[in-house]
């Protein structure tokens, strides 16, 4: 079995129009939690 951890920050923004919802946005950082996990590499570092 096989066991990892990763994690993703992200940001949730809601906009609300007469106390309802009337938009929602969803940005996640999905690449650094795919370099996290080995599965595309993370870009060489310089210095």
């Amino acid at each position: 079995m096989v066991s990892c951890a990763a994690s993703m920050s992200g940001i949730n923004i809601t906009r609300m129009a007469d106390g309802k919802l009337a938009k929602h946005w969803e940005e996640t950082d999905a690449l650094g939690m795919m370099q996290q996990l080995g599965v595309i590499p993370a870009p060489a570092q310089t210095g």
